[in-house]
């Protein structure tokens, strides 16, 4: 690719390698100055006794912060939402409270469950904040460093996860809370691998952790602010783009709990639950799903899902109600889901639940659908709608490659747009890029200058070059775009591809590739 931008767009490939020349003298320097260092460190060590600590995160770090300095426009402050919550937290006798960047169903987040920039003012798509009674700190990753100083006011501890000196949320949770203490977080919220990790680390400081069912953030978050559950229906994905019917999906999910010995299969994973069913929705903002979950057992296929989501039409595709030779749904409202779980305790014809772990992605079930299940019956695994979602069927894969060739279009629209700017207006283009073609829309909102997700460090310079990572959704493909960086000497603090769903998330398992995670799928699954 490089290669053939280079002959269509010369004078921007000329600006780059500039760039490219510039950044690959720093790097060589900096390389330098790193294979010196050890020497100057083991001599310091040889010359003095005192002994080196790290640096501990203060709010002395923050950017902006003094008097007199002029504080970004888009900082928020949220005192008030934070005293707030420290008064329901006081009541509970809790330390400490985790908020994480989550909603209800394996990561993906609704307006309504907004709790983490409502409490914070961050707006990125990574994030934990941990409040105490005295103190609060918001960790993100490298992506956002730039965005959070700007986004949370000056009373957050900004912990750059991965720096170093900088601790990890349970690190920093046993220096804090003291022994006897209490912290607390939402179990919905929480997968179950990371709070039995959460629970076992604090439990050897002589800290509980403690599941409060009842959000507090929701409790101070004003209803006539607060964004409502969107109550669009569900519609069909229809079988000329899905290219294997519902029915035969669940036949070979079937074959699989067989396998394993399970009885029962949760799925919990919106875009599982989508896929199977070949159903989509427009619950989340940038990804055509829904919340709902799903059980399937030996006999028949549970749909758990908010009231007014079923149309006739969808009613008819899944055989609600209509059991007699054919596969069929059954529909249950959406907050039953736990005392359905609760009540296996009471069924011994069910023997082994099937519950999705972590993996790739996926963040399996939450502590709240694991705990609810007995523990007798639990048999944590990975998902097999996961795995068998990533496997791409022919038509899929046509619908794929149909989508690639209306996308370059777009693409080599916008750069040849972009061979024209000096210092470009970035919204406007991206907004102009995602007009091109027929697509339900865009799987990426505006852009944040100050976001690691979209321009790297030195990335953005006037006149010379520019990327974007940006992310399309047709009804038979989801594109993600990420524009060549290393190729001209640049780098990036996030991954370089990913599974790509099928028009599902731009973020599928099994495949990765980052610096610090890589995994391969040798079946026919889609990776940019």
């Amino acid at each position: 690719m490089p290669g053939r931008l280079t002959e269509a767009f010369p004078g921007l490939w000329r600006r780059a390698r500039v760039v490219a020349r510039v950044l690959r003298r720093k790097r060589q320097s900096e390389q330098e100055q790193q294979q010196e260092q050890p020497e100057q460190e083991e001599q310091q060590q040889q010359n003095t006794t005192v002994p080196v600590t790290k640096k501990k995160v203060s709010l002395e770090d923050r950017k902006l912060c003094e008097a007199d300095d002029v504080e970004p426009k888009i900082r928020v402050n949220t005192t008030i939402q934070v005293a707030q919550l420290r008064e329901e937290m006081d009541l509970r006798n809790f330390e400490a409270y985790i908020i994480p960047i989550n909603g209800e169903q394996d990561g993906y987040t609704m307006e309504a469950e907004d709790r983490l920039p409502f409490l914070t003012g961050f707006t990125g798509s990574s994030g934990v904040a941990v409040v105490t009674t005295t103190q609060q700190a918001f960790w993100t990753d490298g992506r956002y460093f730039l965005q959070a100083e700007d986004e949370l006011d000056c009373q957050w501890l900004l912990m750059k996860s991965g720096q170093e000196g900088v601790p990890k949320v349970m690190e920093w949770l046993k220096e804090v809370v003291p022994a006897g203490g209490k912290v607390a977080a939402d179990p919905k919220l929480v997968s179950a691998e990371t709070w039995k990790t959460y629970n076992k680390e604090l439990a050897a400081s002589e800290i509980s952790l403690v599941a409060e069912e009842t959000n507090l953030v929701d409790l101070v978050w004003p209803a006539e602010v607060r964004p409502a559950y969107p109550e669009d229906p569900i519609f069909i994905h229809e079988l000329d783009f899905a290219g294997k019917r519902w029915e035969d999906k669940v036949k070979e999910v079937r074959e699989e709990m067989v396998k394993k010995g399970a009885d029962l299969l949760i799925v919990t994973s919106p875009d599982e639950v989508a896929w199977l069913l070949n159903v989509r929705g427009n619950d989340v903002k940038t990804t055509p799903v829904f919340r709902g979950y799903v059980i399937v057992d030996r006999k028949g296929v549970e749909l758990f899902i908010p009231q007014g989501k079923i149309t006739p039409a969808v009613d008819l595709h899944l055989n609600v109600n209509q059991c007699n030779d054919q596969e069929c749904v059954s529909i249950t409202a959406y907050s039953a889901i736990l005392n359905r779980l609760r009540a296996l305790e009471l069924n011994p014809e069910v023997k082994k639940v099937m519950l999705p772990k972590k993996w790739s992605y996926s963040d399996g079930a939450s502590y709240a659908i694991y705990s609810a299940v007995p523990e007798d019956k639990r048999l944590v695994a990975v998902s097999p709608v996961l795995l068998m979602k990533a496997r791409k069927n022919p038509t899929e894969v046509q619908g794929m490659k149909a989508s690639h060739v209306r996308d370059a279009v777009a693409v080599i629209s916008f750069l040849a747009f972009m061979e024209t700017q000096t210092l470009p207006d970035v919204n406007k283009i991206v907004k102009s890029y995602t007009k091109l073609n027929v697509k339900m829309g865009s799987s990426t909102e505006e852009v944040n200058l100050n976001s690691m997700s979209w321009v790297p460090d030195m990335m953005l310079v006037p006149n010379i070059i520019f990327s974007a990572s940006e992310h399309h959704i047709f009804y038979n493909f989801l594109h993600d775009v990420t524009m060549p960086l290393y190729e001209v000497g640049l780098d990036y603090r996030h991954g370089t591809g990913h599974g790509i769903g099928h028009f599902l998330s731009v973020h599928e398992g099994e495949d990765t590739a980052a610096a610090r995670h890589l995994t391969a799928c040798t079946r026919a699954s889609v990776t940019l």
